[in-house]
């Protein structure tokens, strides 16, 4: 073999072996951005669903329910609604007229639920029952709060709870004196429903900020001993509400449902339906059908103001010194009005 041929054969032979790995190098090379030219990718902002609001029904009573307020949490409009229904409120079971109260005397707690859902059509995805004292404690982490008392009870009520101070027009009370103050004389049939849909505002909106762990909490303690419906995966989806709410400094609404009492019977006005939906959602929305459903429209005289700007006292004495018995939507709990 002549030089030429052998240096001809040991060039092919080197390049057949280096350039296989200088492509593969090479297009790795390339493969890759230079640090300046890789878009960063920051921290991904999570917005709430559809899923994140949610309706609790919580039931108080020494033997079986005896008081009734849905709380609806909804992260999507920012909002922590409360509705009280009052016992003697007349309901749908099975399409036939019957009190709460005795719907719950027929079947227990989670037929209040399925009546007030049936009645209202409204979605309520869980319920929790238990006594005041028990709710009292399972609500102290939120703290205190402040309610002009005077404008709800009346003075021999006061006097008794030792609350009656001249001069004094705002107390600033825990759980525990509120349960007292519930179970107190009212001003009348009227005024003592304004207050416990009140009361559990001004609570929650007092402990906006331990939301995400107090609330959660009671609820783990709730599913273990009293009676509920609460699941450890529905407790995790509360607690994810709560973490959007705690951060958006969310609006406050609360009323009584509007009706008239006729003995021992409160039958809703042609407003009731339109005010638990504009409170509570309807279960057209919560299944997410059509645009407009996806906007709750709150009456104009709910509460709306950020929490920081809702003051402590929402009703003046002029607005829940009504007719005994009867709550229209020109009476119901306004914010807007007091401030």
């Amino acid at each position: 073999m002549s030089n030429r041929r052998a240096f001809w054969l040991g060039l092919g032979i080197s390049l057949a072996v280096l350039l296989p790995f200088y492509f593969l190098v090479a297009a790795f090379s390339l493969s890759r951005v230079s640090p300046t030219e890789n878009p960063k990718s920051g921290v991904p902002i999570l917005q709430p669903t559809l899923d994140d609001r949610k309706t609790l029904l919580l039931m108080t009573g020494e033997q079986q329910p005896e008081t009734f307020v849905l709380l609806r949490f909804d992260a999507m409009e920012n909002l922590i609604a409360c509705v009280e229904v009052p016992a003697e409120t007349v309901v749908l079971s099975d399409g036939k007229p019957q009190t709460l109260l005795q719907a719950v005397e027929q079947a227990g707690p989670a037929q209040a639920a399925a009546t007030l859902r049936e009645t209202l059509s409204i979605s309520i995805d869980d319920y929790v029952y238990c006594k005041g004292e028990q709710l009292a404690e399972l609500a102290e982490p939120l703290g205190t709060t402040q309610l002009s008392l005077f404008q709800y009870l009346s003075t021999q009520a006061l006097e008794s709870l030792h609350l009656n101070v001249d001069g004094v027009q705002q107390t600033t009370i825990t759980t525990e004196m509120m349960v007292q103050a519930l179970r107190a004389e009212p001003q009348t049939w009227m005024a003592g429903h304004v207050l416990r849909a009140q009361a559990y505002v001004a609570f929650l909106r007092g402990g906006i900020g331990e939301l995400t762990n107090a609330i959660p909490d009671a609820m783990r303690k709730a599913a273990s001993s009293y009676s509920t419906n609460l699941t450890a995966m529905e407790i995790y989806d509360y607690e994810r509400i709560f973490q959007f709410l705690q951060t958006k400094d969310p609006a406050f609404a609360a009323c009584v449902l509007p009706g008239q009492l006729s003995g021992e019977r409160y039958e809703l006005n042609d407003d009731a339906l339109s005010v638990a939906r504009e409170y509570l959602g309807s279960n057209a929305k919560e299944l997410g059908a059509g645009e407009d459903e996806d906007t709750i429209t709150l009456p104009e005289n709910a509460v709306t103001a950020p929490a920081s700007e809702v003051p402590v006292e929402q009703v003046p004495s002029s607005e829940i010194l009504v007719e005994d018995g009867e709550i229209t939507p020109e009476n119901m709990i306004s914010a807007s009005e007091a401030q």
